[in-house]
């Protein structure tokens, strides 16, 4: 993510916003198999040997945008995080543009157009997609247990809402929502969690997302969100690539908009999924050798993804093979 400006507080502006404040976008080409059409920062996939992040984030900036790396400034390197259903494991590097140039698309098979967006803009109301409610929280408390209904303690629990009205949101919620451990018997609470569409999803220490839930909250509402439950189905399985096993492949199970479920493969290659109610659910796996340290034989560009649908109805064993389901290159 590149900023550009003076960086100069502006006392009339919410939280002292320079008026001249940018922010570097680009749309990705519609030809493009992976989050084609969308609007995203520059970046992508590191080479092998090269430092990371920086010289990642760096040079693919530049690719994609003609920037010069020698007139950006680092000024950090925030906390990655798991994107499923993509296929990546994203680390935001954070750049003051002390020396911008002419953003143009240099390659019109991966980027559309490049454009220098005044921050300002985005935050002005009348160019939000929804507006929140902000200004009364609600409660939700709940438990987190495993297949044989014991808690499970110290998992993370967090609340997030879409950005809305991002001035709003960033001042009362830095982090877009609250979040809590669980205790040892595995209950939580949330307080001050905004009102309206809100996501809870619980987290392992590694912060990647086991499954998430989508309620809906009343102003000064107080509900109680279970995660895990001793009823519902368990959905097992192996992921393989041509009949080798691969360990940490990404594993999406959801419903609709109403839950989800995610999971990575041990180094045999299963993955387990308890309390999954009836239903029809949409599975991707996704799989890239560079989500292992150790070496494979396969090339480190190569991504393997397959999506199914599965319906559950009962204990459901699934056996997924990438090579014949789907791969491809990036």
């Amino acid at each position: 993510m590149l900023l550009a400006g003076t960086f100069e507080s502006a006392p009339e502006n919410s939280g002292g916003l320079p008026d001249d404040a940018e922010i570097l976008l680009l749309e990705r080409a519609t030809t493009l198999r992976q989050h084609s059409g969308q609007v995203a920062f520059p970046g992508g996939a590191h080479d092998e040997g090269e430092p990371f992040p920086v010289h990642t984030a760096l040079r693919e900036a530049q690719e994609e945008t003609g920037l010069e790396p020698d007139g950006v400034r680092v000024l950090a390197n925030l906390p990655s995080f798991s994107t499923l259903p993509s296929p990546f494991e994203v680390v935001p590097v954070l750049g003051k543009w002390e020396r911008p140039t002419p953003g143009r698309a240099l390659d019109a098979g991966e980027t559309a157009r490049v454009a220098r967006i005044r921050v300002g803009d985005l935050l002005e109301p009348a160019n939000q997609l929804a507006n929140l409610v902000l200004d009364i929280a609600a409660t939700v408390t709940g438990r987190v247990i495993d297949e044989n209904g014991e808690g499970i303690g110290g998992v993370r629990v967090g609340a997030s809402v879409s950005l809305g009205r991002a001035v709003d949101v960033l001042t009362r919620w830095p982090s877009l929502g609250p979040t809590t451990h669980t205790d040892n018997d595995g209950h939580y609470q949330l307080s001050e969690v905004p009102t309206g569409s809100v996501a809870l999803s619980l987290c392992d220490s590694d912060g990647y997302e086991l499954e998430r839930q989508h309620v809906a909250l009343e102003p000064g509402e107080s509900k109680e969100v279970d995660f895990g439950s001793e009823g519902g189905y368990a959905v097992t399985g192996i992921v393989r690539i041509g009949g080798v096993p691969v360990e940490n492949a990404r594993i999406s199970l959801h419903l609709e908009q109403a839950r989800q479920f995610q999971r990575r493969t041990d180094p045999q290659g299963r993955f387990r999924i308890h309390g999954v109610t009836e239903g029809t659910y949409s599975l991707w796996v996704v799989w890239q050798p560079g989500f292992v340290k150790k070496p494979t034989q396969w090339r480190r560009e190569q991504l393997f993804h397959v999506r199914r649908t599965v319906h559950v109805d009962r204990d459901t064993e699934l056996d997924v093979d990438l090579e014949t389901d789907g791969e491809e290159n990036l």
